[in-house]
C-alpha cells in the first residue's frame, strides 16, 4: 500500500488520461506494468513509476481497443471464439441463446453447404473462461441469466477480432446455428429475434446460394419475428421483418403461395399503418385487393384501407371505397342522401 501523498502524482496522471473511467484506469495501469513504467521496488519497499514516460505515453481512451485486442489475441482459441460469438449479440448475450448454440448442429437442408462445419458445442466453457479473464460477467435476473461485457469497449474489441470482410458471414453462421437448434420446437418467443437478427446480416451475401426450401424457411422465420414484434408494439421492427419475409418469396407468390402471401401482406399493412407509414400500408393493401381471390379475403384490407384514407384526410375516396364494398356485399346505397332521411335509415338499421 502506498500513501496518498506519495502516489498522488501517479493518480493525477491516470485520471487525466482515463477521465476517471474505472475500466480504462485498470487497463492503463496494467499496460504500465507490462511496459515496465510501473513496478514494485524491493529496495524502497513501495511502488515506483517513471512519471515522464507515463506522461508521454498513449492516450488510453483512444487506444484502449488496441490494448484489449492485444490481450484477447493471446487467449486460447476456444476463449477467442466465445468472445467473437458474444460480441455478435451486442453488449449482452442471453443464457438461453448460449444453450441453443451449444446444442446446435447445422445441416445441409437448413443452410448452405459451406456453413455445415460450424461448431459451437463448447461455447459455454469458453464464456466461463471469458468471465474468469474479466472481460464479461454473468448477470442473474429474476427470470433469466445473461453474459454481459463489462464495458462497451470490451465488446467492441471482441468484435474486432472478426475480420471486417467476414463479419456478415459470421453473423449468418450464428443465425443458422440457432435455426438448427429450434428444429421441431413450437415456442420460439425467447429466441426468434436473435435468429433473424443474425441471419439478416448475411442474407444478401448468401442469397444466391440459398435453395428454395431455405428461402421459404427464412421467410417463415421473418414472418414469426414480425408477428412477435407487433405483439411487443415494435411496429418499426415488424415492418422491416415482414418486408424481408415478402422479398424472400417467389415472384409468382400470389399463385404458388397464396395463403402466406395474403397473411404476410396484411401483417405488413397493419405494422406499417401502426408505425405511421401510410403510403406503405396502402401499397400493401392495394396489392391484396388486386390479388385476393374472394371478397372475404378482401374485407380486412378494405377496412384498413378506409382507415388509412380517413387518417390522410382523403374522405371522398374513403366514402367511395365503402360504397363499393357495400355494393359488392349486396347492399343498396343511395348515391346521395337527404338529411331528413338519415334518421329513419339509422333507426331501421338499429332495429335490424
Amino acid at each position: 500500500c502506498t500513501f496518498p501523498r506519495i502516489c498522488y502524482p501517479l493518480s493525477k496522471i491516470v485520471h487525466e488520461k482515463t477521465k476517471g473511467n474505472p475500466f480504462f484506469s485498470m487497463t492503463f495501469l496494467n499496460s504500465l506494468l507490462k511496459d515496465k513504467m510501473l513496478g514494485f521496488s524491493s529496495r524502497k519497499r513501495r511502488w515506483v513509476w517513471d512519471e515522464e514516460r507515463i506522461r508521454s505515453s498513449m492516450d488510453v481512451t483512444g487506444n484502449v481497443l488496441h490494448l484489449l485486442v492485444e490481450k484477447m489475441s493471446g487467449l486460447e482459441e476456444g476463449v477467442q471464439l466465445a468472445l467473437k460469438v458474444a460480441a455478435c449479440f451486442g453488449i449482452s448475450m442471453k443464457d438461453s441463446v448460449v444453450g441453443y448454440l451449444s446444442s446446435s448442429s447445422i445441416s445441409s437442408t437448413t443452410a448452405p453447404s459451406s456453413l455445415v462445419k460450424a461448431e459451437f458445442s463448447s461455447i459455454r466453457d469458453g464464456l466461463d473462461q471469458v468471465v474468469k479473464e474479466g472481460f464479461m460477467m454473468k448477470v442473474v435476473g429474476t427470470s433469466s441469466e445473461e453474459f454481459k461485457f463489462v464495458h462497451d469497449k470490451v465488446q467492441e474489441a471482441a468484435y474486432s477480432l472478426i475480420p471486417e470482410n467476414e463479419r456478415n458471414q459470421y453473423h449468418y453462421i450464428l443465425g443458422m446455428a440457432l435455426r438448427s437448434a429450434i428444429e421441431g420446437k413450437n415456442d420460439l418467443d425467447d429466441i426468434i429475434f436473435s435468429i433473424v437478427d443474425q441471419i439478416n446480416h448475411g442474407i444478401l451475401e448468401n442469397f444466391p446460394s440459398l435453395t428454395e426450401n431455405i428461402r421459404n424457411d427464412h421467410a417463415r422465420l421473418y414472418e414469426m419475428a414480425g408477428a412477435k414484434a407487433v405483439v411487443c408494439s415494435d411496429h418499426a421492427a415488424a415492418r422491416s421483418y415482414v418486408s424481408i419475409s415478402l422479398s424472400l418469396m417467389p415472384m409468382d407468390r400470389w399463385t404458388s403461395e397464396y395463403e402466406p402471401s395474403l397473411r404476410r401482406s396484411m401483417l405488413l399493412a397493419k405494422s406499417a399503418n401502426s408505425f405511421g407509414d401510410l403510403e406503405m400500408a396502402q401499397a400493401s393493401l392495394r396489392e391484396i385487393l388486386a390479388n385476393a381471390r374472394c371478397i372475404q379475403d378482401k374485407l380486412p384490407a378494405f377496412f384498413l384501407l378506409v382507415t388509412t384514407l380517413i387518417a390522410r384526410g382523403e374522405f371522398s375516396e374513403s366514402y367511395s371505397t365503402c360504397h363499393d364494398v357495400l355494393t359488392l356485399l349486396g347492399e343498396q346505397i343511395p348515391d346521395s342522401l337527404e338529411p331528413k332521411h338519415a334518421a329513419s335509415i339509422i333507426a331501421a338499421t338499429s332495429r335490424a
